[in-house]
């Protein structure tokens, strides 16, 4: 039956020995690595006790196209994001809003607000290096590291501070992937 279990998808590079330290670095590699990329995604977003899920297909091609299309229940239109270099067009409904992405784009369409956290990275699930590193072109963690803990054997929450203010990120030590972030600012 062993022969029947699908293998496990492991990060290129990733060793478990590495640390979560190592896993931030390549959780890093950023939207350079990529030159086209097209993925579905599914997103839950919790308020309070309520619930809603949509379904988003993605579309990146280098060097700055980005398209995003979100789709609620029965395949209803929610939203269409497109943006080239920081020039923004979102459609929401009947709504068109074009404009440059100051960082605030997000919290102007939904109730979520990411501050200056690139809007590429969030969608994409990718840790972001953080504004001051990403235009030094510096690699690796741009906040500094405060706290690790190990709720688990085979993952660790890393607590990183700095300018957006404090983050979490939680990773699968077995397999080297990000499992989720969060930032509290």
């Amino acid at each position: 039956l062993s022969a029947c279990a699908p293998a496990q998808l492991v990060r290129q590079s990733w060793t478990p020995q590495g640390g979560p330290e190592n896993a931030l670095l390549l959780a890093q590699s950023g939207l350079s690595a990529f030159d086209d990329l097209t993925a579905e995604a599914r997103i839950t977003f919790r308020q309070g006790r309520s619930r809603r899920t949509a379904t988003a297909s993605i579309l990146y091609l280098k060097p700055d196209l980005f398209r995003v299309d979100v789709r609620g229940p029965l395949y209803s239109h929610l939203l269409s994001l497109l943006l080239r270099d920081s020039h923004v067009t979102a459609l929401a409904g009947k709504e068109t809003w074009q404009g440059e992405d100051t960082g605030g784009l997000l919290s102007s369409l939904t109730p979520f607000e990411l501050g200056d956290y690139d809007l590429r990275y969030a969608l994409l699930g990718l840790v972001w290096p953080g504004a001051d590193d990403a235009a030094a072109g510096r690699e690796g963690p741009a906040l500094g590291i405060s706290n690790i803990s190990y709720p688990r054997a085979d993952r660790a929450i890393v607590q990183l501070v700095g300018g957006q203010g404090e983050r979490l990120v939680w990773i699968d030590l077995q397999t080297g992937f990000v499992l989720r972030e969060q930032l509290r600012s």
